[in-house]
């Protein structure tokens, strides 16, 4: 029988380490968490659609996609049925060119290819936190367990069912970015320069460009941390040269043809909505009942008495997304901090890795 508390005691070393039979196994189960935690997405019926008031908006690309396809064999490069039209492909919400997503759109269409495809990013990323946890040393109870907290994260879901699923699908792709950032700052092996570029460029391809700041800030933070800059340096530029190689298919078009690219659709004062969980942290800065949206919660002071705050706030499954995105309960972080003193199993092993874990 294998040792499962044994990998963690081991130098961070990557050379050493083979795939075991006891893996497949460990991935077995977790494809099977996986669909069982999708399961209400797969309801292939016409009349179940994804959640969401954007949806329709966003996955739409893969409809047009879809309908050209089918009509004509090919997809189309244009899109008519948006505002004054604009391109298909050449586009910053389009997932197009990742096929993680538009392969079940161009199958099926959007609205069984959306369900299709929350399933497939629901199993990236919980393999994603799988191979985070080995290439950081974790056992098998580690790593299953960073795999079952990615695909359990809460802001992953909310995307899905507000409908933001550009937002949503990006997701999948940190902890491949992550595990690839680590690989390469401890070891000269090429797949590890190669994942970390074909994640970046999955990111890319995903339809969205909120993700992809947040990221980078963290691998810049990975490697400041590391400190021997030199040899990781150099790594990092191979890194930046592949991923906007890859990417340059879809990055020059989107710069060459963004005059035609629409914008947002408009929306009444979008981004101020407010639910209940966020008072504590975001009261201080609101001021103005103007800033407020009519139709979503809102947190707004009383004309007669400035020092009042009336809230309305939504049913639980309409305000979720918004508590899930951007508040992190304070409980939350004390269970992520407050057993690190108690590790004392692990005390010679903890030093080796102490920037990647205050990172």
């Amino acid at each position: 029988m294998p040792n499962f508390l044994s990998d963690f005691n081991q130098p961070f070393d990557l050379m050493p380490r083979k795939f075991r039979s006891y893996h497949l196994l460990e991935i077995i189960f977790i494809l099977l968490m996986s669909v069982f935690v999708s399961r209400h997405q797969l309801n292939f019926t016409p009349e179940m659609r994804v959640r969401g008031k954007e949806v329709e908006w966003l996955t739409g690309i893969g409809q047009v996609a879809h309908q050209g396809l089918q009509d004509t064999g090919v997809i189309p490069l244009w899109n008519p049925y948006y505002r004054q039209g604009e391109p298909l492909i050449d586009n910053a919400f389009s997932y197009i060119l990742n096929p993680f997503s538009s392969i079940p759109h161009l199958l099926f269409g959007a609205t069984q290819g959306t369900k299709l495809s929350i399933t497939i990013h629901a199993i990236i990323v919980a393999i994603g936190g799988w191979f985070l946890g080995w290439v950081l040393g974790l056992s098998t109870i580690g790593r299953l367990t960073l795999a079952l907290l990615l695909l359990g994260k809460g802001n992953m879901h909310a995307n899905f069912e507000a409908g933001y699923y550009q937002l949503a699908t990006q997701q999948a792709y940190f902890p491949w970015v992550i595990a690839g950032t680590i690989a390469f700052i401890k070891s000269s092996q090429r797949w590890a320069i190669v994942l970390t570029a074909v994640s970046l460029m999955l990111m890319f391809f995903a339809g969205n460009l909120w993700h992809l700041l947040p990221i980078v800030i963290s691998i810049a933070v990975l490697i400041l941390l590391h400190g021997k800059y030199r040899e990781v340096l150099k790594r990092l530029f191979c890194v930046m040269m592949l991923t906007l190689g890859l990417c340059a298919v879809l990055l020059l078009s989107i710069i060459a043809n963004f005059g035609f690219i629409e914008a947002h659709p408009d929306e009444i004062r979008a981004g101020w909505e407010l639910v209940e969980p966020n008072l504590a942290y975001l009261l201080p800065f609101i001021s103005a009942r103007e800033f407020a949206s009519d139709e979503l919660s809102y947190i707004v002071r009383a004309r007669h008495d400035e020092t009042q705050t009336t809230l309305t706030t939504l049913p639980p499954h309409q305000s979720l997304h918004f508590y899930y995105s951007y508040v992190s309960p304070w409980w939350f972080v004390l269970l992520i901090i407050l057993p690190l003193p108690f590790m004392r199993r692990y005390r010679d092993t903890l030093p080796q890795n102490r920037m990647i874990w205050l990172a």
